[in-house]
């Protein structure tokens, strides 16, 4: 095969240059003529391509066959490849798909012992207090009849006689009894605060109040100040000393 594939290149490679140069070219004693006609040159230079591409035709297909199988029953040595390697062998499989259990136990996490209850909320703070209402007047007075009414107005700084006024005796016919503009007893064990005598506004339309000594209550004056009376002494039927406090008014 390599002999007929060198014949036709050699053979094409002299037509070619034959046809290009267009003189006699000899050739292993076999003389190729000058080529002086144009369309036979032609044609004598596509035979010379004719050959050249068929010879490198055969040439591939030899190279293909040589490389697929080898001739003339030689033995052939195969070189040593990776999978002609002995492999290592695999793990051995574990008896249990499952991890293996720690041999301890983890700890449980401590409890504080801390017993504290959380804070309470913290208290309230009150709103400002209603701002205290100052005492107009503080004083002693006498309570006096000799049959005539007889009083006294709390509005005045310090107080004025008067016939009944905000606190009197209408005669010497009702032993025991104070009249006033508004009055009702205080029940407390202790003096009563303006406050106090505010809540009892409803109980203050009572004009006359029977009293003995240590009797405390609330009044209203004509003008609307509010004030408390105690009755530290009753000499007579008809004869009272008071102590007397009268607030300003709101």
């Amino acid at each position: 095969m390599l002999g007929i594939i060198g014949t036709l290149w050699v053979v094409g490679l002299v037509l070619l240059a034959a046809a290009i140069i267009g003189q006699s070219i000899s050739l292993g004693g076999t003389e190729v003529p000058a080529l002086t006609q144009p369309k036979l040159r032609w044609a004598v230079a596509a035979i010379g391509v004719f050959a050249l591409i068929l010879g490198a035709l055969l040439y591939g297909q030899s190279l293909s066959a040589a490389g697929g199988s080898p001739r003339g029953g030689g033995a052939v040595t195969v070189p040593p490849t990776a999978s002609a390697q002995p492999s290592p062998s695999p793990p051995p499989a574990s008896t249990s798909s499952r991890p293996p259990s720690p041999t301890t136990a983890p700890p449980e996490p401590s409890r504080s012992d801390d017993t504290t209850e959380p804070p309470s909320e913290a208290p309230r703070t009150p709103g400002p207090a209603a701002p205290a209402v100052k005492v107009r007047w503080h004083g002693a007075l006498l309570l006096r009849s000799t049959g005539e009414p007889t009083g006294w107005w709390l509005d005045q700084v310090p107080p004025t006689y008067a016939v009944i006024g905000d606190l009197g005796l209408e005669c010497d016919c009702h032993a025991g009894e104070v009249v006033a503009n508004a009055i009702a007893s205080w029940e407390g064990a202790r003096p009563p605060t303006y406050q106090q005598c505010a809540e009892l506004s409803g109980r203050l339309a009572r004009r006359a109040l029977a009293v003995r000594k240590g009797t405390t209550a609330c009044l209203r004056t004509w003008e609307g100040r509010l004030g408390y009376v105690t009755f530290t002494s009753v000499p007579g039927p008809y004869e009272f000393n008071v102590e007397a406090t009268v607030w300003d008014q709101e």
